[in-house]
């Protein structure tokens, strides 16, 4: 059935009372431009009219993470080709005494065919280093790109709580009703995790080696 008229009132009035608390910290990230989209489809209610004290913008932690990520893999280095250079091969002139003009391998032919195959070794040796760093190369490029499109809240809580963030749900139809029960969880947990982030980077703020900023000196107040 429809839901009363009096149910949204008392959450308008349960918001404009939380937003409007000094005492209370609020915690968000890229909630200020879902407030003004709030603001702007609903202009009659006041609660998303009203300035929110105390807020925290999660994204301003994300700078004093990088310390924490654990170490990237390193470039590998390109080093300039170096072959050994090929011993000239010399002409075979005809042996000495012999009457048929015949011609007979000298010594240093012979060592020059032993340079070949060390020669030859050496560049299939070359290549299959080659092989590997680029290997290695496209293992660093592929780790980048799934480190580019992760987003600021599953970064921190990769790094900060050691956990990975479900997002499957983050690009299905949420202007459909009723939303799923994959839904509801999600935006709950995205929630709930980010109360998770406030009390750790909290507590990791009173360690000096972490070098991470009392969150609570970051809030500020936000208006729509």
């Amino acid at each position: 059935g429809e839901v009363p008229s009096e149910f949204y009132d008392g959450v308008e009035d349960m918001l404009a009372e939380l937003f409007e608390d000094e005492e209370r910290t609020k915690v968000g990230i890229g909630f200020v431009g879902d407030l003004k989209n709030l603001a702007k489809d609903f202009p009659d209610v006041p609660c998303f009219q009203t300035e929110i004290l105390k807020y925290l913008e999660l994204a301003s932690m994300v700078p004093f993470i990088k310390n924490l990520e654990p170490d990237r893999p390193k470039k590998n280095r390109r080093y300039p080709k170096k072959y050994p250079r090929k011993q000239k091969r010399a002409d075979n002139g005809t042996g000495s005494g012999s009457a048929s003009g015949s011609t007979t391998p000298t010594s240093t032919s012979m060592n020059t065919k032993a340079g070949d195959l060390a020669i030859n070794s050496e560049v299939k040796g070359n290549g299959a280093r080659e092989a590997k760093n680029g290997e290695n190369r496209s293992k660093v490029a592929f780790a980048r790109g799934r480190r580019k499109k992760e987003g600021g809240l599953a970064r921190l809580v990769r790094v900060v709580l050691g956990k990975k963030l479900e997002k499957t749900y983050q690009m299905s139809n949420w202007s459909s009703r009723p939303l799923t029960k994959g839904q509801m969880h999600y935006a709950a947990l995205d929630a709930y995790c980010q109360i998770e982030l406030y009390d750790k980077l909290k507590e990791m703020s009173k360690t000096n080696s972490s070098r991470i900023p009392d969150p609570s000196e970051l809030c500020e107040d936000v208006y729509p």
